[in-house]
């Protein structure tokens, strides 16, 4: 589903403007990607939850590149 379904499905179920989902939805994405950057865990019951998480660095290989060992 693209934001743009999104956006048209929450207006048609809940009876606001296309323009006023969309409106939620940009609040929504902005609201939590805000809380993570600041370090927060976001959990919203029945859909998931977000977190930052570290990872190691990884060597990067380039597949077009010949194999030599």
């Amino acid at each position: 589903m693209t934001k743009t379904q999104l956006v048209g499905k929450l207006a048609e179920d809940t009876g606001i403007s296309r323009k006023q989902a969309e409106a939620v939805v940009l609040a929504l994405v902005d609201t939590v990607r805000k809380a993570i950057k600041k370090g927060d865990t976001v959990k919203i019951p029945d859909l998931g939850g977000w977190r930052l998480r570290s990872m190691k660095a990884r060597m990067g290989r380039n597949p077009q590149t010949p194999y030599s060992a």
